[in-house]
Formats: structure tokens, sequence, C-alpha cells
């Protein structure tokens, strides 16, 4: 005879969308609330799951049988509560538990395996819920067919703990404790007390909780239902992934860029709910993933409109130059950009070749990638740009690119009635800034408004930008440097690419008039080199996004959204775990707008930075050594490398020095 395999039912084949089982009761109390608002003069939700969860307690402790039943939980909880017609509502439990209940994957394409292997399957739980309810779920969710064998403890009053129930099994199944393998999450009832019948027991951990989770779960200031919800959504999600994804990718899609993704398109939505927005404009590329989630969470936000606009810094900000100077383009010369040669003539659609004559005796043989050191530099190199027909050539290439641009704004509706508003990562309202500038040089009226993950302190004026709204704005320069420091504008470059993964390249300019205008991309392949990892992604946050909607409304409260990045976000940036840097390896980061000088996320540090590291200054400039280059994200580097590289790179640190960080306010 082959062998028997038996299967736990909750947190091995079935999880529920909450960060511990009890915590369903919590949100029971809310239903019940709602469903009885005559409680409510006597009870608030926290009382209610006390309550519910003691009713339990009683009725094992008083019950003469291993275990309990629904209906005489309910009706010690009605007793408890003084409403005797609560014993009869015991259904809305079950109502719950429906709703809340999702399969494990990994699981169920194991139990597939055995079947075709000829194996007979059971399944064993230890519940009060009745038979015909479990049954029920482990048909609904494809783990159970009509011949398997079901064990509840309720229907026969005998536990997995205590061993009795896997004696009525052996007995009913007319198997030999060898004959059958038991697998469950629970080490007492699933291994000990099995094995202490010659059953081999094999335990499992589906649903780990993590840093992330239990400092989300401990934040303060949030309603713990709502945080208990959206740990179990972002658990369960990682199961889905777990079973579809490499490990590496699953991590970063489960734990950082779903949750926080979703988090954002949550709060943008309420936000423009508030203010009487109608229609988004989410910002290519970054806010790309958000686009996606947004659409499918806005019919929780009474169906504001989504539509995707495609920008960048690079097709906005040259068709809004007025002269070929600095007062014309003040957007060229910011004091947290190194201005070498090729950064500047890239912005302008130039090379350096289109002014070396001018430039050949000042750049000698670092030519392009020449730095202007000081306004006499400067002076040089608008006196380049002006040299004919140099001058004319750029101004007319100014006026085309800008009749493109307004061309395919006003074909997106952006000078239509409804009221509208942007949506993107942040960080100096350029962008927006750019875009009132050219949409009101169709319509003098035209006004625009946005809504930002974050905005630094030195962002552009209102006069300039119309209306913005972020969910972190960067504090003062004279507050405490423990204060002052914030994860999100330390490390704002990395999310700029992380969460601004997107399957297109970035826009460099418009091509047509009227109706017929149309974004020219960047780069001559279609998809990016990190296409596999972002259609992953893609595709997992608009599940995410579908699965837990109903979380949206309340996930969009900004102190909810601000716990969620401050916890999650935090501790990915500062904190990375290996797995998330390796898949993080293949995405390119820069912070300029034509992503030059890009380095890749996640790399683990080599033995010469570090050893160049350790070296005096004034020896690294005898020997020729080039110090630890730039680096978007220190820490997801760390935590790719060798622990001998982490500890000395810590220890040089300790000693006062450490590679830098491209990020301007790192």
């Amino acid at each position: 005879m082959k062998t028997v395999h038996s299967f736990d039912v909750f947190d091995t084949c079935l999880t529920r969308k909450f960060a511990a089982p009890s915590d369903l009761f919590l949100e029971l109390g809310y239903r019940l609330l709602r469903r009885l608002p005559v409680l409510a003069e006597r009870f608030d939700a926290q009382a209610l799951w006390a309550a519910r969860m003691e009713a339990e307690r009683f009725a094992r402790r008083s019950s003469p049988l291993e275990e309990v039943t629904l209906d005489e939980i309910w009706r010690e909880f009605a007793r408890r509560v003084g409403m005797a017609e609560l014993a009869g509502l015991a259904s809305l439990e079950m109502e719950l538990e429906d709703e809340s209940l999702q399969p494990i994957p990994c699981v169920l394409q194991q139990i597939e395996k055995l079947r075709m292997a000829d194996h007979r399957v059971l399944f064993i739980s230890d519940t009060y819920l009745p038979r015909s309810f479990v049954e029920g779920q482990l048909q609904k969710h494809g783990f159970a067919r009509q011949n398997d064998g079901i064990y509840i403890s309720s229907e026969w009053g005998k536990t997995k703990a205590t061993g009795n129930l896997f004696e009525k099994v052996l007995a009913d199944e007319k198997l030999n404790p060898g004959e059958l393998r038991h697998c469950g999450d629970n080490a007492a009832s699933d291994v000990e007390a099995p094995q202490r019948l010659g059953i081999i027991g094999r335990l499992v951990n589906h649903r780990p909780t993590l840093a992330a989770d239990a400092g989300l779960l401990a934040a303060d200031g949030v309603d713990y239902n709502i945080r208990s919800r959206f740990v179990g959504a972002m658990q369960t999600s990682r199961l889905t992934v777990n079973a579809d994804c490499s490990p590496d990718a699953a991590s970063v899609i489960a734990n950082v860029v779903s949750p926080l993704v979703f988090a954002f398109a949550s709060w943008t939505l309420a936000q423009a709910k508030r203010d009487g927005v109608r229609r988004l404009y989410f910002l290519a590329r970054d806010c790309q993933m958000t686009y996606k989630a947004a659409k499918e969470l806005s019919g929780r936000f009474g169906d504001i409109e989504c539509r995707y606009l495609h920008v960048s810094r690079q097709s906005l900000l040259l068709p809004t130059a007025t002269a070929v100077s600095e007062a014309g383009m003040p957007w060229l010369r910011r004091t947290f950009e190194t201005p070498t040669l090729e950064r500047l003539l890239a912005k302008l659609e130039l090379g350096y070749a289109d002014v070396e004559t001018d430039w050949d005796a000042q750049s000698g043989s670092q030519r392009g990638k020449y730095v202007l050191k000081d306004d006499h530099d400067w002076q040089r190199f608008w006196a380049s740009l002006n040299r004919e027909p140099l001058g004319s050539e750029l101004r007319m290439k100014i006026r085309e690119r800008c009749l493109a641009a307004q061309a395919y704004f006003c074909a997106e509706g952006l000078l239509e009635s409804v009221p509208w508003g942007v949506v993107d990562l942040g960080w100096y309202l350029s962008c927006q800034s750019a875009l009132r500038t050219l949409l009101r040089g169709v319509n003098l009226e035209a006004e625009c408004r946005g809504y930002y993950l974050g905005l630094r302190r030195e962002r552009l004026a209102p006069i300039v930008t119309g209306k913005a709204t972020a969910l972190f704005y960067q504090r003062g320069l004279d507050l405490p440097a423990g204060v002052r420091k914030q994860f999100l504008f330390q490390h704002a470059t990395l999310f700029e690419h992380v969460l601004g993964l997107a399957n297109h390249h970035s826009v460099h300019h418009y091509h047509g008039t009227g109706n017929q205008a149309h974004p020219v991309f960047q780069g001559d392949v279609v998809e990016p080199a990190n296409s596999g990892l972002t259609r992953a992604i893609h595709d997992k946050i608009r599940r995410f996004a579908v699965q837990n909607a109903a979380l949206a409304p309340e996930i969009g409260a900004s102190e909810v959204t601000s716990a969620v990045f401050s916890d999650l976000g935090a501790n990915f940036a500062q904190h990375p775990s290996a797995e998330v840097s390796r898949a993080l390896a293949v995405v390119e980061a820069s912070s300029d707008q034509n992503n030059l000088h890009a380095s890749s996320l996640g790399v683990p540090l080599q033995m010469r930075e570090i050893v160049t590291a350790w070296l005096p200054k004034r020896l690294r400039q005898i020997f020729g050594c080039v110090a630890a280059s730039p680096s978007v994200w220190i820490e997801g580097r760390l935590a790719a490398s060798p622990p001998s590289l982490r500890w000395l790179y810590a220890f040089r640190k300790s000693i006062g020095h450490r590679p830098r960080s491209q990020d301007p306010t790192a």
C-alpha cells in the first residue's frame, strides 16, 4: 500500500489575511458594532475581541470533550456580552472566515503531485469550526476532492494535540502508524503528538513574521486592526509570489514594492477625492506601477479616472526654455548636480562634438567629462551655445519641442475643464512647473496641482508650480541632525528606481502636431535590461491591488500610509536583506535625467574599493589610486557582500571614512 499523506488545514493549506488568527476577532468586533448599533452604547471593538477570546477559553475549560463547537463558543460569547440574540449570529464569524481565507499555493502544488503519484490525501484539523465549513473551504480553494478523508476535532470531540484524533484517523483509514505522513505548522500537535504514535510529522512555517512586519504591527498611532489586515495581506501575498518567482525576486516584490506602491496609490486617491479631483495623470516612468495599482483601486474612491502621461524631465524642461542663457534655462544650473559638459549638453540634445572648438583648449583630455568650475566656465559655456549656427539651431529645436509637447498634452486632455492633478514621486516640482508653463503657453488660465511621495525643502516656489501636496516633506536644516535626517530623502534615487521600475524607456521628446503628437523614447531597444524583474513586479502589484482593494480607503489615510513607509520603506533602504539586494542588482540607477553614469543597485563591494578606502588621501594621490566610486545604495551593496568585506567596511567607517553616496542629501 502506498503511503498516506495528511495535512493540517489552517496555516498549512489555508491562511487568513490577518497578522495573527485571533486578529480576525477584532475585525469581527467592528462588524458586530455595524450590525448591532445598540452594542456601541456599551462596548467597543476591543472589548468584543476580548469577550470572544475569553468565551472560547471558558467554553473549552467547561467542556467534557477535548474540542468545542462554534455554537458553544457563541452561546458563551452572548452570555458575556449580555445579549441573548447574539448566540444565533455565529454565521457572521464564518462569513468573515470565508472572506479572509486564502490558499497556500506551494502546498496545493505538493498535494497535486501526491495525487498524480496515486497517494491518498487526508486533512486533519484542530478547530471549533464545523466540518461542513472546513470541507467547503478546502474544496473552494482546490485542496479537497470528494473521497478525501477529512477529520475535524469539533466533529469528534478529539484533538490532534492529545493524539486521539490521530488514533481515530488510523482506525478509520485502517493504517499502521508508519504508513501515515503528516504535515502541519504546529510543533506540538503536528509533529510531537503524531510522533508519539509512530507517525512521521513534518513541520512547516509558511508565514514567518519578518522584522518589517513586527515593526509595522508595533507602530503607534494607527488602528491595530488596519495594521494587522495589511500585514496579513503582505504575508498572504508572499505565499503567492514565492510560488511564482525566484526567492530573490519574491522578496523584493512581496516585502517592498507591492505594499509600498499599494500604500502610495491609496493615499494619492484619498487625497484626490478629498480635493474634488476627478482625473489623475500618473507621470512616467516613476509612477507607472502606482498607476496600475490606482486603476484597480479607484472604484473605492468614487471612480477617479486614472491616466498615464508619458513625460520626463528631459522631455519637459527643454521646451520651456525662453532663451539660450542662464535666465532662460534656470533648470540647467543646479547646486545638487555636478555640471559636467556631457551632462549639460545632453539636456539640450547636444554632444561634445557640437562645442568642441570652444572647449578643447579648456577641457583637454577630459572633453565631455570636464566639470564647469566657476562663473568664467559658465560664461564660456553660454557663449559656445550661442555661437552661430549652433545658437539658431538650438532655438529652433526648442520651438519645435515646445509645440510638439503642447500638442501632446492637449490631446491627452490636460486643457479640459475636468478637475485634474498629476502624480509623481517628487522631489523639486520641476516637472509640474514645466508642465504648467507649457500649458499656459496655450491657455493663460491653465493651472496644475500635484500629489507626491516627498518634496524637498529646495523645491520650486508655488508661484511657478501651482498647488502640490506630499506625504513627506523634508525638514529644516536648523533641526538637530537626528531629527533632520529622513530615510526617504537620503535614498531618493533608490526609491525612484525601485518604485519607478517601468516597462519602457524614458521619454526623450515629442514629435508631431495636433492629435498626431506622440512621445519619442530614449534607446534603440524596446524594453529595459531589467524587463524580466519589471514584468514580474507589475503583475504582482496589480494582483495585490485587486486582492486587497477593500483595504485601500483605510490605508489611504495619511497617518497610515506614513507609518507603512516609515517602517517598511526605512527598513528596506537602511537594512536590506541579501535577497532583496541580489534581486535589485539588475537595476541601474542614476540621479541624472538622462541616466548618465548609472550604477547597478545591490552589486557586492569589491576588495579594491575597501583597500582604497583604507589608504590616506595623500597616499592615494601618490600611487594614483581612485577613491571608492559613489554608490546610490551602499546599504544594498553591503548586504550583498561577503561578511569579511562588511566587517572591513564597518571598521573603516568607524574610524572616519566611507564610500560616498550619489544621492544629493545623503
